[in-house]
């Protein structure tokens, strides 16, 4: 969450605003910066990597980002690489670029000059100047966009079934849901399939998965190290 500037805080309401007219809402999966455990599938979607490979491991943690997001930068990376130093020999990382929002800086050329040059755009440049002061060491991929051909018919049914309580509604809920959801997609300028599918509320996002893409937990926004180190460790022994 970008919390580092006025501005900033100022696009994070407008966000969370523009998601209460939104089909996902009302659903009640967007319980704002809180660990949330689950057993629902990651579908995820990489257009192509721009450094380093992700190679699935047991045990996967996911970063979501937007380059235009500071707090991406002065929290979400910062936190991966301390995770990184701690797990690397037990989970496989992964930085994704996405976008929601601010597409003329959120899109693949900025996100290749950061892996690249380490370059920063926006809100992010405000923060930390032209560069950013540390380098990235996990892989980074694009998140894929949806094609114009996309078939937002099967978009939306498969976002309807992302929502925890959709199989047990009444048909007329579930008819709504869709419906809702695809004039949503349909006022969307661009799609980012990982963002979109997963119902992510924001950016940073955090995903633990397993090789079966079972998500694990996930969490938007600040948590604690500790708190975060505590749960990983928990399913680091459930899976040994």
């Amino acid at each position: 969450m970008r919390k580092a500037t006025t501005s900033s805080k100022c696009r994070i309401a407008t966000r969370l605003m523009s998601l209460r007219s939104s089909p996902f809402f009302w659903s009640g999966l967007l319980a704002v910066n809180y660990l949330i455990e689950t057993m629902a599938k990651l579908k995820l979607y990489v257009e192509n990597y721009m450094a380093g490979d992700h190679k699935l491991g047991e045990l996967n943690l996911l970063f979501t980002f937007q380059v235009n997001c500071p707090g991406c930068f002065s929290y979400g990376f910062p936190l991966m690489e301390l995770l990184r130093e701690k797990y690397h020999d037990r989970i496989s990382f992964l930085a994704l670029s996405t976008a929601f929002e601010d597409y003329e800086f959120n899109n693949v050329e900025n996100t290749e000059l950061l892996v690249q040059e380490g370059q920063l755009v926006g809100e992010t440049k405000k923060m930390f100047g032209e560069q950013l002061p540390y380098p990235i060491k996990i892989p980074v991929a694009m998140d894929q966009v949806a094609g114009s051909n996309v078939d937002l018919e099967s978009l939306a049914e498969e976002m309807c079934h992302a929502i925890s309580d959709f199989s047990i509604r009444s048909n007329s809920d579930k008819n709504e849901m869709h419906v809702r959801i695809k004039n949503y997609l349909l006022s969307q300028e661009r799609i980012s399939l990982t963002f979109s599918v997963n119902l992510f509320q924001g950016t940073p996002t955090f995903v633990l998965f397993d090789n079966s893409y079972e998500i694990l937990f996930s969490w938007f926004g600040h948590r604690p190290k500790e708190q975060i180190e505590n749960t990983i460790d928990e399913y680091i022994r459930k899976y040994s």
